[in-house]
């Protein structure tokens, strides 16, 4: 029912030797066809934020590609709160998947998310 949008995928998992990480990626069905993500251990600061938007193949679409309009700072806001939320629920989160998130020029909005509980 929303307007679609650059579609990205945020999420967190419980990585058995790495502890709480935390994905970012182009999301959609596209995330399971080109696995264009990026993981980090939490807690992020806005420079690790910024670096796995750059690793991103798909980090044009977020750049003004072909004149998308898609508020990259946006994505950077949302990585830090959800390893903020990871950092201070990290006993009890085991998998938690945003996906997909449309990104638009002024907002962006969640459309599907998954919390699995330790």
């Amino acid at each position: 029912m929303e307007e679609k949008g650059v579609e990205i995928i945020i999420g967190l998992v419980q990585d058995l030797t790495f502890g709480l990480s935390i994905m970012c990626g182009i999301g959609g069905i596209l995330t399971e066809l080109y696995k264009d993500v990026t993981f980090r251990v939490v807690p992020i600061d806005g420079y690790d934020a910024e670096q796995m938007i750059e690793e991103i193949k798909g980090k044009e679409l977020l750049e003004g590609f072909r004149n998308i309009k898609a508020n990259k700072q946006l994505v950077v806001d949302l990585l830090l709160k959800v390893s903020k939320l990871g950092q201070q629920l990290d006993n009890y989160i085991d998998q938690l998947d945003l996906n997909p998130v449309f990104v638009y020029e002024k907002s962006l909005v969640v459309v599907d998310a998954k919390l699995i509980l330790k």
